[in-house]
């Protein structure tokens, strides 16, 4: 006698648990059965005939799987077997299928590299310390120095990537509604923003017929507002800043804690530069040697490759550093690439200012503002190098190089004024 019941939560879990493993049909779908073992188990099971052979498919266990979710999941399956499709064959095949994780390392990052001309660079998992928490954990690293965009992705993976609930999920399997959950767990709307952006470019580069992204974003997810961050350093506030730097440069010994700091001059060079020159601080960290010539430094920014006559200032500091390296910001625990950071000595810094809200960033930001208060926001622009130049031809006014010297040295002569303390700076005129 067949056991025929309705799928139903009610009805399924008032059943009785048999002495022996029997079969419950359902009474919607042909060859759908719940399967209840002497232990209580209770799965969901399909059976059909493929090619003359009987066949099953196990869809699930209750409660996992509820009942409406079967008989829909049995409908469709039934759909395929109409269309000759066996879906022990599909399901095998989907077994085969790329996690989120194993399409970015394996395919994503190495088409990021080729795109990038770096055919040859690897992605890498290697341990890093977490200085604050003292913990280590494992995260990808290129195994060779690459541009900060090639980078960015990678910063991604590490952060937020690794965590999110998707991760190991088929791609396949990885919904809107998965990726929306994820962006809203990111608190900063930058940072969001971006995700959203490398999300979409990582699934365009998949198989998918639709991007689960591009489908957050026309059901729910929506792009935050990003207000700009407007800190800038203040006078009185860089004349501390070029107090603490004079005593990061050559050591200072820390009272309260006993203890002597030691001196760090690239570091703190490297900081001043960009007051000097209003540079992004990864173009003033990878300075190479042979990318200054003549007082000029040229080199690939944001914007493309841009040349930039450096003031006498920072020509000073640079002509005391010790070639030790291809690079002028020479790292201590690599001595053939340079600094990827100075995060730990621009936090000391701030500290010794008493300036804690300020990112090493606001520094550019600093002198953008008191370049624009000086010579207008057209002159700014270019001594910052902000956009392309053809934006830059387009939109702000021409000078030409010698106006450019003059009026960056001035802002140089500004802010090294400063940071000796505050002194004012007379010109003497030419006798």
């Amino acid at each position: 006698m067949t056991n025929t019941i309705k799928f139903n939560k009610t009805v399924i879990e008032n059943l009785d648990i048999p002495e022996k493993r029997t079969k419950f049909m359902s009474d919607e779908v042909k060859g759908l059965y719940l399967d209840v073992t002497p232990r209580g188990t209770k799965s969901f099971r399909l059976g059909y005939k493929y090619n003359t052979y009987n066949q099953t498919y196990t869809i699930g266990r209750f409660p996992d799987i509820n009942p409406t979710l079967a008989v829909n999941k049995a409908k469709e399956l039934r759909a395929l077997i109409t269309q000759g499709i066996n879906p022990q064959i599909q399901k095998a095949e989907k077994k085969k299928e790329d996690t989120f994780k194993s399409f970015f390392i394996d395919k994503y990052l190495p088409i990021q590299a080729n795109r990038k001309g770096f055919p040859k660079v690897e992605a890498i998992w290697s341990m890093s310390k977490d200085r604050k928490k003292k913990v280590k954990t494992e995260i990808l690293r290129w195994n060779t120095t690459v541009p900060k965009k090639m980078n960015n992705v990678l910063e991604s993976f590490n952060a937020h990537y690794i965590k999110a609930k998707f991760l190991n999920l088929k791609l396949s399997e990885i919904t809107d509604t998965d990726i929306s959950s994820f962006i809203k767990g990111v608190s900063s709307n930058a940072y969001a923003n971006r995700m959203v952006r490398e999300l979409r470019a990582i699934f365009n580069t998949t198989d998918l017929p639709t991007n689960p992204v591009s489908k957050a974003l026309k059901r729910e997810l929506t792009l935050r507002v990003v207000n700009p961050r407007t800190v800038k350093a203040s006078p009185n506030q860089v004349i501390e800043i070029g107090k603490a730097l004079h005593k990061v440069r050559y050591g200072y010994f820390i009272e309260e804690k006993g203890r002597y700091y030691q001196p760090h001059p690239i570091q703190a060079s490297a900081i001043e530069i960009l007051l000097y020159e209003g540079l992004r601080p990864n173009e003033v960290l990878s300075m190479k040697w042979s990318e200054i010539i003549d007082g000029v430094y040229t080199t690939d920014t944001k914007t493309g490759t841009k040349s930039f006559r450096l003031t006498s200032h920072t020509m000073m500091i640079i002509n005391n550093i010790e070639k030790k390296s291809p690079y002028v910001f020479t790292s201590h625990v690599n001595p053939q690439t340079h600094y990827k950071n100075v995060r730990g000595t621009w936090e000391q810094v701030c500290k010794l200012a008493n300036t804690p809200e300020l990112n090493l960033y606001d520094l550019r930001k600093t002198y953008s503002s008191r370049g624009t208060k000086m010579f207008g926001i057209h002159t700014s622009s270019k001594l910052t190098g902000h956009s392309s130049p053809n934006v830059v031809s387009k939109h702000y006014s021409h000078l030409d190089d010698e106006e450019h010297t003059e009026h960056k040295q001035d802002v140089a002569d500004y802010f090294n004024d400063l940071i000796n303390g505050g002194g004012k700076v007379i010109k003497l005129g030419k006798s």
